[in-house]
């Protein structure tokens, strides 16, 4: 295949400014391509394509497995995210 791996086309932005834009529409470009490379490779299908652009967005762009909870309404401070249940 021709086409570049997704880790070389994040390397390609231009991270001095941040364009969470820009990435996010990599993300899904390369999520589609692989999508379509599943269908005709021994590749495993993606299940669900938005839990998978969330994941990677995250990693890139939040704040990797805790962005969930910041997202959550219902985890207002650290007391949820930690487990603790002092005032």
């Amino acid at each position: 295949c021709s086409s570049p791996v997704a880790s070389d086309r994040f390397y390609t932005l231009n991270y001095d400014e941040p364009d969470n834009q820009r990435s996010r529409e990599l993300i899904r470009t390369v999520i589609a391509e692989y999508d379509e490379r599943s269908l005709v490779a021994d590749l495993p299908a993606l299940e669900d394509k938005e839990a998978t652009f969330r994941h990677i967005d995250n990693q890139l762009s939040g704040f990797g497995a805790l962005q969930d909870y910041f997202d959550d309404p219902l985890a207002k401070n650290g007391t949820h995210v930690s487990g603790c249940c002092h005032p």
